[in-house]
């Protein structure tokens, strides 16, 4: 009864869809030609591409020549990052530095007695980002200071 009664619905839908908008379902639409390289069209894609890949390519080129930032950028971006982006900061610090493992490895046999509870960015660069890391080791808290490649 429960197939029926949801075929019924389909077909009653359907027919609905139908009256409403005679054309809904019958309305053939143009689908976009395939490229094929006898109108150009493949041609012209590959070109398109390969262009940009090449401003890709360049645009990285220049990514990788940046400047390091002066004292006062380098102090607004360490404050920023410590005040609205902490979380972020201790999740880099669970998942790319030596801490993340000693935890990981620590409270598979007790759970909870090693927890990293605060990361606060000292210095960031192009290459790394230095920061100290607060961590709980059974119930004595000491700092950590850690270096994440970038």
């Amino acid at each position: 009864m429960g197939i029926t009664s949801l075929w019924i619905s389909v077909v009653g839908v359907f027919v609905i869809v139908t009256l409403i908008e005679p054309n809904f379902a019958f309305t053939p639409q143009k689908l976009p030609q395939r490229p094929t390289t006898q109108n150009g069209v493949l041609a012209t894609t590959i070109q398109k591409e390969s262009s940009l890949h090449s401003k890709m390519a360049k645009s990285n080129e220049d990514f990788t020549n940046v400047k390091e930032l002066d004292e006062k950028q380098l102090d607004f971006t360490v404050q920023y990052l410590n005040e609205h982006h902490g979380g972020v900061l201790l999740e880099f610090v669970e998942t790319f530095s030596d801490l993340g493992r000693i935890q990981i490895e620590k409270n598979a046999y007790t759970s909870g007695s090693y927890e990293i509870q605060l990361a606060n960015l000292t210095h960031i660069n192009t290459q790394e980002m230095e920061l100290e890391v607060a961590v709980r080791k059974r119930k004595k808290e000491s700092i950590e200071h850690v270096k994440i490649d970038l």
